[in-house]
């Protein structure tokens, strides 16, 4: 995605933050826009791509899943069925390109064929050989890139006239416009900082308060915990804090 470049530094006992830049990607240019459904109408979620399974048949669909993945006319079938069948899944989920594009319609392929969830199918992948994770990678990047050449023209991005800055201050406002109440979802990252700054930013000139939410996995780094507290402090006067440490499970592609 683009990115935006700010500079800190530090000001009569302030944080300040600069844009220095805005960098794209060439090859970004060339890719298609992003496409959003409402989660309740992708058809992968309700088929339990993102649920659970009954611990009694959970080795049965690895094994199911695992014969899938390793069949070559199976797997083509399967995928070729995902991308005709479930429309909006594929459109919100091809025109992403954050994910793994290839592990979805693989996992969404297993699902469409057992009801198999996504966790199960990761699970049958890790029983694949090398040679046969290969196999079902090019099958699906050969099924995604024909998918992306016959939806080319619908979903070309569309330029705007105006920077990625103006686009983001634009969308904040509208939301400011829109909602009388707005929270943020803080992570201390650097994404959601220069989201902070622009947001916070359009609440002091309108002279509202905003929500800023931050929640610590207590295993946070001590400079993202200090970085947050000054953020904090920065917008006391016009945030509401909430700051919460609370029991929670959290899925991530990490094997710790």
């Amino acid at each position: 995605m683009p990115a935006l470049f700010f500079c800190y530094f530090f000001r009569d006992g302030l944080l300040k933050l600069v844009l220095v830049g805005i960098f794209v990607p060439l090859k970004q240019l060339k890719q298609l826009k992003q496409i959003f459904h409402h989660y309740k109408f992708w058809e992968d979620a309700q088929a339990g791509l993102w649920g659970g399974a009954n611990s009694e048949i959970e080795e049965f669909l690895i094994l199911k899943s695992e014969q899938l993945l390793k069949s070559r006319t199976g797997l083509l079938d399967a995928m070729t069925k995902v991308l005709n069948d479930w429309p909006m899944a594929a459109e919100q989920n091809l025109t992403n390109q954050s994910i793994n594009q290839k592990a979805w319609l693989g996992q969404s392929a297993c699902c469409y064929q057992f009801r198999a969830p996504e966790h199960l199918t990761r699970a049958a992948w890790g029983r694949l050989s090398e040679k046969e994770r290969k196999q079902a990678n090019s099958i699906a990047a050969f099924l995604i890139k024909k998918w992306k050449s016959n939806h080319s023209e619908k979903m070309q991005k569309k330029k705007l006239g105006i920077s990625v800055l103006e686009a983001a201050q634009s969308r904040i406002q509208k939301t400011f416009d829109e909602f009388e109440r707005v929270y943020i979802s803080f992570s201390g990252g650097k994404d959601s900082t220069v989201m902070l700054h622009l947001v916070m930013q359009e609440a002091i000139k309108r002279g509202r308060k905003v929500g800023i939410l931050f929640v610590d996995l207590e295993g946070q780094y001590k400079l993202t915990v200090d970085h947050v507290k000054t953020c904090y402090e920065m917008y006391a006067k016009w945030s509401e804090p909430f700051w919460c440490c609370l029991p929670i499970h959290l899925r991530n592609a990490v094997s710790v």
